[in-house]
């Protein structure tokens, strides 16, 4: 008994903690993750680059614009020479013409660098939604699973509570205490395991929302939709292609790609530069301007590039490559991804079947237990099968338990895969 009131009081405070703390609902957790999480700052971070990024690719087509000023003067210690001093100012700008699709391809790269960022910060936000909301029902259903064995304990209390009391007047054999008395000690250390795997699931969300270092409390809503919307398939596959972030940072990366090998095969081509300068410099003798030079000059310039020591037709062949093999992955991704998807529609069908059934199973269970109770009070029954009766009611309830809340973790994992969960943030 002593074990047994060791591990009561400990649920007990252990509840007690969280009543007080900050309750919060699934869509506070996932707003405090989205603002918390250094890899969701980082991601955000990262397009803010890219996006500086794109304004730098325009040097190519603008022009580069330079001036430059000078002054000087000299001292001579010979009698009679006077000192000099002279300034001078200059501009001049460059302009390339020609470089064989160098800098628009540069231009074009940027600008999907943004887009890939983009699209990798959608990931980011996406995994740390589902990373929540798994954690969040992971909770709930650790939480109802605990208050299942703690109702198994107490009925495990009251069986060795009438066993003695019968074996006492000699109603009932020794071996009948032995089995009850097992049966509560099972109990008891499934108090303990669920227990345990609920602070665990704390720990784990407190992780997810970034709030890891903080003493803050928490608690979190039950209320939750217990119905399940499963999509047609059409439909699924349809936001998949349109909204998955990870196909969606693939095609970015498949455009790199061709967009490196086009850089590379440009390098192969001429390229022509224009430069227009203009100089001015006043020369003064003894304080006195006794010339003036001002002149401009515009040039034009061409460089072929005739052998490079296999460099730049090693980078082409490397892009092409590159390239192809962009694509492969692109096409295991996209039949990973298709697998994953016929999976979890299969999977939540199954629930959608399933759940009910449980429902029934366990009125069914809890009707057999009180039945047979009353059969082994009146001796008609051995004590074997009230407590087959009573394992029927537990697993029965942990079942209903489990699947309630596991169906809705894989609805969450067929939105991230459709690429919705962040859609309404």
């Amino acid at each position: 008994m002593k074990k047994t009131n060791i591990v009561i009081t400990s649920v007990i405070l252990f509840t007690s903690v969280f009543v007080h703390g900050q309750v919060y609902t699934l869509d506070q957790c996932i707003e405090l993750a989205l603002r918390n999480k250094e890899t969701v700052k980082n991601a955000a971070l990262d397009v803010k680059s890219a996006k500086l990024g794109k304004r730098g690719s325009l040097q190519g087509i603008l022009p580069s614009v330079s001036a430059g000023g000078s002054w000087s003067e000299t001292n001579f210690k010979v009698a009679g020479i006077p000192s000099t001093s002279s300034q001078g100012a200059s501009i001049s700008i460059n302009q390339t013409i020609f470089d064989g699709g160098v800098m628009w391809n540069s231009i074009f790269r940027a600008n999907n660098g943004y887009v890939y960022n983009q699209q990798l910060e959608h990931q980011i936000k996406s995994r740390a939604i589902y990373d929540v909301i798994q954690a969040y029902y992971t909770i709930l259903k650790s939480q109802q699973l605990l208050d299942v064995a703690r109702m198994n304990l107490m009925l495990a209390n009251q069986q060795v509570e009438l066993v003695t009391n019968q074996f006492e007047i000699g109603a009932v054999a020794k071996t009948d205490l032995l089995k009850v008395n097992v049966l509560r000690g099972q109990a008891q250390i499934q108090v303990i395991q669920r227990d345990t795997e609920l602070q665990q699931a704390y720990r784990n969300i407190r992780n997810t929302m970034g709030l890891i270092d903080s003493n803050e409390l928490i608690m979190l809503d039950d209320t939750i939709n217990e119905d399940i919307t499963i999509p047609n398939p059409s439909e699924v596959y349809n936001l998949m292609d349109e909204n998955n972030p990870a196909l969606l940072v693939k095609r970015a990366q498949i455009k790199d790609a061709e967009l490196s090998y086009k850089l590379t095969r440009s390098a192969h081509l001429p390229s022509i530069g224009l430069n227009w300068s203009y100089n001015t410099q006043p020369v003064g003798f003894g304080g006195q301007s006794t010339a003036f030079d001002e002149y401009q000059r515009i040039s034009v310039g061409v460089s072929i590039p005739l052998f490079t020591g296999f460099n730049l037709s090693t980078r082409t062949q490397q892009a092409r490559i590159n390239m192809s093999k962009q694509e492969y992955d692109y096409v295991t991704l996209m039949k990973d991804i298709k697998v994953q998807l016929e999976n979890l529609l299969e999977i939540l069908h199954n629930y959608a079947d399933i759940i009910p059934i449980n429902e029934e199973v366990l009125a069914s269970a809890e009707e057999d237990l009180k039945l047979v109770q009353v059969q082994y009070a009146l001796g008609s029954v051995t004590i074997l099968e009230v407590l087959d009766a009573q394992l029927s009611v537990t697993q029965a309830r942990s079942s209903l338990v489990s699947t309630k809340y596991d169906a809705q973790i894989q609805a969450a994992a067929l939105k991230a895969l459709m690429g919705t969960l962040d859609r309404n943030l």
